[in-house]
């Protein structure tokens, strides 16, 4: 009808199409109605619109909140499900599952811990800055300030005078002690070297990995959701060594969660191992394979220092030569196991779904220490990478006390992925892409070298090179010794010089072996210092003799 009339109204206004006085009546009463009921119609839509446009605002947001909700929950029962599935392998089957939970966990919301460093960068966050949003980072850092003399404080309270088998014989294999219970005379309280009197902090690195934070609070989360179904979680009694400390400093330890027998825990092992499982997380498929299982294949803590440092390496003859490592885990114990003997079967009633950890208590039993035990990676954090020295009875404590004023810096940059490696032995090249905040930094510093013009920086590339990095570090020590050594002052200590790693394999020899050659010394100079520490691997403080020369370059001329 509509069409019809617009149709003769076109006829009517056109020149030829005006007949008659009564279509131009008509013309003048319907045109003022069609204008009308247009009007009309374009303000019903604009309402509907709008209206369309409120309920939107105001249903979506609790629409989104539950459908979240809904698949947090069905996440969380997924993983409940999958819990006597944990250990981790190498198999294509497992990867490919490992990399489709990494792609669901980047989309949960989880809190990220205040005091990271990493949670100041805006463009890995929700707007509100408290969650994460995806596994936007995997970075170290060191510890920096006072906040270290609270990690001293730790390796204090939870040291404890007492040695077990697994304190291993400081002899050399062909004169080393059997293994007996409390542990062989070298290392007990008194003996030669004994047992260590004080652990030395040297330096503390957190591990801020958002991946595998992600991947420690939905375990937490699973674990919540059967205990508290079940209600049966049962107390730590007494409470775990590391407690009083942790839960006094929220500034560098997130809050626990008792009902869930949260709690931090030392792990030993080799400094560079330490560094390995901050990078790419533990391997429970290789858990006791150095020390034993004597509660079936999975991750061992202590809560005492004195027992993880039972397992802690150092490097004897490479850069880290008298420096030990630990690993402070957080850790979801949930409802634990409890045995007081050996107990193999104890993965086992894990995996049924009646435990979520092991607790040995020798402690109980033989009067040592208690041992924790998961079978799960994802049930632990390793926050933080503790270097320390070992000080005993026959040490002088003042020179580790002197050293430890020291920073301590690892062998390669703590942000790099190959942190771990030994670039003298492992050779490794790689190139990788540099985060949003690092390239904008580096753009920074481009843009303030160039005088003019504005430069526009388009990617940027971080290079990781063992041989490279190498050659620049002997370089930089060769650079720092020869301007000790022209500094003019009668009292300078030349305390950098070093022996190279080959020194170790020449210990046992009768023979002299040149283990060490300065640079050019500076004219003047008319008294040398050497202090030299022996690690002799025969029977602990076993002296050795040291032969120095002078060479007088203009006349080839060697005296001692």
């Amino acid at each position: 009808m509509q069409n019809h009339i617009i149709h003769r109204l076109l006829l009517v206004w056109h020149p030829h199409g005006i007949r008659t006085l009564a279509e131009r009546v008509m013309l003048f009463l319907l045109v003022p109605w069609m204008i009308w009921g247009l009007f009309l119609s374009l303000l019903q839509q604009i309402g509907w619109a709008l209206l369309a446009v409120a309920l939107y605002g105001i249903l979506l947001p609790p629409a989104r909140l539950w459908c979240r909700r809904s698949f947090q929950r069905a996440r969380v029962a997924l993983v409940a499900a999958r819990a006597d599935d944990t250990s981790s392998s190498d198999s294509e089957e497992e990867k490919s599952v490992h990399s489709e939970e990494e792609s669901i966990a980047s989309d949960c919301d989880v809190p990220i811990p205040a005091y990271w460093t990493n949670k100041a960068h805006r463009g890995d966050f929700l707007e509100d800055e408290t969650t994460c949003t995806h596994v936007g980072f995997d970075q170290m850092v060191y510890v920096q300030g006072d906040l270290c003399s609270k990690f001293g404080e730790l390796l204090d309270t939870t040291f404890r005078p007492i040695t077990t088998q697994d304190r291993p014989c400081p002899k050399p294999d062909a004169n080393k002690c059997a293994r007996v219970p409390g542990g062989c005379p070298c290392v007990k309280p008194g003996g030669d070297p004994g047992l260590p009197t004080k652990y030395v902090l040297r330096r503390v690195i957190r591990v801020e990995d958002s991946e595998m934070w992600v991947k420690y609070i939905e375990r937490r989360n699973a674990i919540q959701l059967v205990r508290e179904a079940t209600g049966d979680v049962n107390k730590c009694n007494p409470e775990v060594m590391t407690q009083p400390v942790t839960n006094a400093n929220e500034d560098m330890f997130v809050p626990l969660d008792s009902s869930l027998n949260e709690a931090y825990l030392w792990h030993g092992t080799h400094v560079r191992a330490a560094l390995s499982i901050a990078q790419n997380d533990f391997r429970l498929d290789l858990a006791g394979s150095g020390a034993g299982t004597m509660y079936g294949k999975g991750a061992y803590m202590a809560e005492s220092i004195t027992k993880a440092d039972e397992y802690a390496e150092d490097e004897p003859g490479g850069y880290y030569d008298g420096v030990f490592a630990v690993l402070l885990l957080r850790v979801c114990l949930g409802k634990y196991y409890y045995t007081t003997s050996r107990d193999t079967t104890a993965k086992d009633k894990v995996l049924s779904g009646a435990y979520d950890s092991t607790l040995g208590d020798r402690a109980a039993a033989v009067n040592t220490f208690r041992e924790f035990v998961v079978y799960n990676s994802d049930q632990l954090y390793p926050e933080y990478v503790v270097l320390y020295q070992r000080q005993f009875a026959a040490a002088d404590p003042d020179r580790l006390e002197r050293a430890a004023k020291i920073p301590f810096h690892l062998e390669l940059p703590v942000y790099w992925r190959n942190v771990h490696m030994n670039p003298s032995n492992d050779k490794f090249r790689a190139k990788l892409k540099v985060r949003p905040s690092t390239q904008k930094l580096i753009a920074k510093l481009v843009t303030g070298a160039v005088a003019s013009g504005r430069v526009i920086v388009e990617m940027v590339h971080r290079i990781e090179d063992s041989q490279m990095w190498t050659r620049y570090a002997e370089f930089r020590q060769e650079v720092k010794a020869a301007l000790l050594l022209d500094s003019g002052s009668p009292h300078d200590e030349i305390e950098t010089w070093r022996a190279p790693s080959n020194v170790a394999e020449t210990r046992s020899t009768e023979d002299w072996n040149t283990f060490m050659e300065t640079p050019v010394l500076r004219e003047g100079l008319t008294k040398l210092a050497f202090e030299c520490t022996w690690r002799d691997q025969d029977y602990g403080n076993k002296k050795g003799e040291v032969m120095a020369h002078l060479v007088d370059s203009s006349v080839k001329d060697t005296f001692q």
